[in-house]
């Protein structure tokens, strides 16, 4: 794994490196943009120049014929210079009739081949670029009704040095703007790093012992202080966990040493006693009783842990919640009876159908019909209600009237191993609440609790319908 250093650079170099290719790719496109703009400008201009000049000697040609042609050829290039200008007049099929001196012009012959004739009276341009000359040309054409065609070219040397200087000022400009974003990558990318550099060693600094430190916040920018508040967020989680972890280990460790010492006990008062048949028997009954109940509580722990990792296989079908509330008030009647506990229902006529697994749904009604009746004193009254609440759901409500739970209280009796205070004296290992929030968040449901201290409390239980 790489260190935050280097972690840093690494970033820092790529944001720079982005910085650079975009401004490149943002200078070649100016540079391509105005050096094409520039060179449709020069040949526009020059167009122009040439169309002008064209037109001139038509009308020459027309007025005073050959001769004069010839006359206006050599002033032309007389003036201009014969390296700078060429013309010619060529017959209708191309046919070489008349030309200025053409020696300062190396190659320009074969690239005149190539040039297609004009048609009609419409003028042609094309650009030259002779082989052995280092500068290219630009001609222009004309037919003059059917007698002949008009050539005219101009050398674009001072065309393509301008070009060129100003093809070097645009190289030297985007290169120190490549130069200048690139720098300017830097010191920004590492100036935004600084935040994630000064988090990344706050939270190595936090030791096992030391979890509620918070990382600072020192408003250096609303990401970098939602980064820190998401650290702290995870500090406080894992610290949570750690605690919980902790309890629960505690917890476990004294559920399981009960049952152990007892099962030592036993065995040591049967050993060290009268070796009689009898007793033997005890202590085999002890032992599977106190193995019973260790098993079950591992079978338990095993189930929520399935059920909330999602991987515990729900055998599911159709189920009718009205009739399971029923069957279980049933079984629980004279528990109730036994306690002068007045167990009603309110129970709809029509069936209430969901889909999920009876045996666990039944082992779910029937731990909050066990704490009902646990925790209601003598004389008190339980009642089971069940109504659809919306189209697609159905509600099950579990109320009594007895010690009720308190508000710090409420919000940890679905942990595992969780007792309240007034429920330690009584059998039970704090898994049940747990194991049936598991499953009937398997089944799509929830389960919520209300309580009030010695007025009673009402679970909750909402399942879809199928």
């Amino acid at each position: 794994m790489c260190s935050n250093k280097t972690m840093t650079r690494t970033v820092v170099m790529r944001q720079a490196s982005w910085y650079a290719l975009i401004c490149t790719l943002f200078c070649t496109a100016v540079f391509t943009l105005v050096s094409v703009r520039i060179q449709a400008n020069a040949n526009k201009r020059i167009d122009y120049m040439l169309s002008d000049e064209l037109d001139e000697f038509a009308g020459i040609y027309e007025k005073q014929g050959m001769p004069g042609l010839i006359e206006e050829f050599d002033r032309e290039t007389e003036a201009t210079g014969a390296k700078d200008l060429f013309c010619r007049f060529l017959s209708p099929d191309g046919k070489v009739l008349l030309s200025s001196d053409l020696s300062f012009w190396k190659g320009i012959d074969q690239e005149l081949a190539t040039v297609p004739l004009p048609e009609h009276h419409r003028k042609v341009y094309s650009t030259l670029y002779p082989k052995s000359s280092p500068f290219n040309a630009r001609l222009a054409a004309s037919r003059i009704a059917d007698t002949g065609i008009l050539q005219m070219g101009i050398n674009l040397r001072r065309e393509n040095q301008s070009n060129r200087h100003t093809q070097q000022i645009l190289i030297t400009g985007s290169l120190f703007m490549i130069l200048l974003s690139t720098i300017s990558g830097l010191l920004s990318t590492r100036r935004a790093m600084a935040g994630v550099r000064r988090v990344t060693q706050a939270v190595t600094g936090i030791r096992r012992d030391s979890l509620h430190q918070a990382v600072p916040l020192c408003h250096e920018g609303r990401e970098i202080d939602e980064l820190a508040n998401a650290f702290n967020l995870m500090l406080n989680r894992i610290e949570a966990l750690v605690r919980e972890l902790k309890e629960v280990s505690d917890n476990v460790a004294h559920d399981l040493r009960s049952p152990i010492t007892r099962m030592r006990g036993a065995a040591e008062t049967t050993l060290t006693g009268p070796q009689d048949l009898d007793a033997y028997r005890e202590m085999g009954l002890t032992v599977l009783e106190e193995s019973d109940r260790l098993s079950g509580m591992i079978n338990t722990m095993l189930e929520i842990a399935q059920s909330e990792s999602g991987v515990l296989k729900i055998e599911k079908a159709e189920i009718d919640l009205t009739d399971l509330l029923k069957s279980a008030a049933d079984l629980f009647l004279p528990v109730a009876e036994e306690k002068q506990i007045d167990l009603t229902t309110d129970l709809p006529n029509e069936p209430m159908i969901v889909s999920g697994d009876k045996t666990r749904l039944q082992r779910v009604i029937a731990n909050l019909f066990d704490n009902a009746l646990k925790y209601t004193p003598t004389g008190k009254s339980i009642c089971i209600r069940c109504k659809q609440t919306d189209l697609n759901r159905v509600q099950v409500e579990i109320q009594d009237t007895g010690i009720g739970i308190k508000p710090d209280e409420l919000t940890r009796i679905f942990e595992r191993f969780y007792r309240g205070e007034k429920s330690r004296s009584t059998e039970g290992n704090g898994l049940g609440l747990s194991l049936a929030r598991s499953l009937i968040q398997a089944h799509g449901g929830r389960i919520t609790a209300e309580s009030v201290p010695d007025k009673g409390s009402t679970f909750r239980i909402t399942l879809p319908l199928a």
